[in-house]
């Protein structure tokens, strides 16, 4: 494990970023294919959590709030900064390439067509190696994911709720 010693263990990230709850019949749906909702839980922490040469967990937990901002996910940016104040490590200062890694995580989420050649290697003059790369945009692939999983179960429970007497 890394400096933030335990994954988060208060449930599915998803669904308390959608706003289920046990009972609900979102919630009931999701576990239809309850290894997908465990593998999605269980990439969240590997991503987050398993050591990467040059990459801490904290900047990427910064890079994931920033994100999870940009796209105007709010209950999923408070997700990541309360993983990032709980963390040991959190008065650490990051990385010099911090700056890089959230322009680059930035652009890919709202215009990834720009994240060419060109993007990688302003990463590698910011000082990040290929696993650490790597790493940053298999993570920024995840948020895309987990924002449009949670957008999509909002849209739902907000029709169903709107259908209601």
């Amino acid at each position: 494990m890394t400096s933030l010693d335990v994954p988060d263990r208060n449930g599915d990230v998803i669904d308390r970023a959608a706003g289920l709850a046990s009972g609900d019949p979102l919630h009931a749906a999701r576990r239809f294919r309850a290894k997908v909702v465990d593998a999605t839980q269980a990439s969240h922490d590997a991503l987050l959590l398993q050591p990467v040469d040059g990459l801490s967990s904290e900047d990427r937990l910064r890079v994931a709030a920033h994100v999870c901002t940009v796209a105007g996910a709010s209950s999923l940016a408070r997700h990541y900064q309360e993983l990032l104040a709980r963390s040991p490590a959190r008065d650490a200062p990051p990385s010099a390439a911090l700056p890089a890694m959230l322009h680059f995580a930035a652009t890919l989420t709202t215009d990834p067509r720009r994240g060419d050649r060109a993007a990688i290697e302003t990463l590698r003059h910011a000082g990040l190696g290929d696993a650490a790369i790597v790493a940053l945009a298999q993570l920024v692939a995840f948020l895309a994911y987990q924002l449009r999983v949670v957008a999509g179960l909002r849209a739902l429970r907000d029709a169903h709720e709107e259908r209601q007497p």
